[in-house]
């Protein structure tokens, strides 16, 4: 980030400072802004680990837009631990990809925040045999 000087003369290195006073955010808010953007990629199912996080969730109350989400907030820089269930017949590496970059993008844009890292724990592939059934019989 560029370096501006405030109307007192002090220098200042990020926007979130200024003389009128400093913004910060709560790992649940960047935790939710990085629950949304990564449903927002196709192939992502469910954020979480399935039946066992949704009774969790119930219990502790967690909000469906960030569970399955951990988030780590410093001054300048978040890092993300984001937890999912991908869509069978995608791409694993692919959908973990556009998820890093969606979920960067999203919180640099909206917070100004430099985004370290996104580690992204692949925890199960979802499948519904109702849905697509594949065929069983050889010809």
């Amino acid at each position: 980030m560029s370096k501006s000087t405030s109307a007192v003369g002090v220098a200042t290195s990020d926007k979130l400072v200024s003389t009128d006073g400093r913004t910060t955010f709560a790992d649940s808010v960047i935790a939710t802004i990085a629950g949304i953007a990564a449903r927002e990629v196709p192939g992502v199912h469910k954020l979480g680990k399935g039946l066992l996080g949704d009774a969790v969730g119930m219990v502790s109350g967690t909000q469906a837009t960030s569970r399955g989400v951990n988030a780590e907030v410093g001054r300048k820089e978040v890092a993300i631990d984001l937890e999912m269930i991908v869509d069978y017949g995608y791409s694993l590496q692919e959908v973990a990809a556009q998820v890093r970059q969606l979920v960067g993008a999203r919180l640099s844009q909206m917070t100004d925040l430099s985004v370290k890292e996104v580690n992204i724990a692949v925890v199960d592939v979802y499948y519904a045999p109702d849905e697509v059934a594949p065929s069983r019989h050889v010809e």
